[in-house]
């Protein structure tokens, strides 16, 4: 899977719909490929006059699936939505929002799909669905692209990522390479071991951020190791606590510098 950011013409471009300026879009088998690929867009357009049942054969019909009356019900049922005769006009967001993924993550096995902010409008039944799915199309051998900002909803489902700003690529990685990165140090200490603890950053080469009595260090020294050169500058710390690395985290950073840049 990879997550992307201002992404709109790259995913038309690899859907044939942009032509790009320079550069193109290479696939292992393009025509085979082309054919399953199952693309979510962000403002998916239901039809509003119509039941769920019904809706789910509209895009089985365009997507060349027939579906049988007790397959649309167990679809129906996966998502938790009604499969009686009302419209779903009076859906609520979360309720069109399940409606839509069932389109594309249950209709059919594509082997790429493609989806646009899937977590937009989703309440947490659907949230709670949409990972379970994540994980068993992972495990079918489908890829996924997912172009979100809702980065702690979807990175336990990542494999790699992109991080696009302002049209440029920034960074492109396997998500080991942030899960097992630095963490956030946090340490608070008197006035007085300030300027201690400033040096014993600067030379074990700790980026670090210091206000008024707190310190946020970036490093991936280990607690024993910290506490070890702590008591060796002769440092008295008030609380001392570890953050985990994340992706989101580390996306903010990354465009922030990118912005500076």
């Amino acid at each position: 899977m990879w997550i992307i950011r201002k992404k709109s013409t790259l995913i038309k471009i690899m859907l044939d719909l942009v032509l790009p300026d320079q550069g193109k879009v290479t696939f292992s088998n393009v025509e085979a490929m082309k054919l399953n690929i199952g693309y979510l867009s962000e403002n998916i357009t239901l039809y509003s006059h119509l039941n769920a049942y019904d809706n789910l054969n509209m895009f089985a019909m365009m997507a060349g699936v027939k579906l049988t009356k007790q397959r649309t019900e167990e679809i129906l049922e996966t998502v938790n939505l009604p499969k009686d005769k009302k419209s779903i006009d009076g859906f609520s967001l979360g309720m069109k929002r399940r409606l839509q993924l069932a389109t594309v993550l249950l209709l059919k096995e594509y082997k790429f799909i493609i989806l646009d902010e899937p977590t937009n409008g989703l309440d947490l039944e659907g949230m709670l669905w949409f990972k379970e799915s994540m994980k068993q199309c992972k495990n079918k051998g489908q890829t996924i692209l997912m172009a979100s900002h809702a980065i702690s909803e979807i990175q336990e489902n990542l494999t790699d990522y992109m991080i696009l700003s302002k049209g440029t690529l920034v960074e492109k990685k396997n998500i080991s390479e942030v899960s097992g990165k630095s963490k956030t140090i946090h340490i608070q200490l008197s006035e007085k071991y300030i300027g201690k603890m400033k040096k014993l950053c600067e030379d074990n080469k700790m980026e670090y951020e210091e206000w008024e009595n707190k310190f946020q260090i970036i490093s991936d020294v280990p607690y024993a190791e910290l506490n070890k050169l702590i008591n060796q500058y002769e440092i008295e710390v008030e609380m001392l606590s570890y953050e985990k690395a994340d992706l989101e985290s580390h996306f903010l950073k990354m465009i922030r510098g990118n912005e500076i840049c």
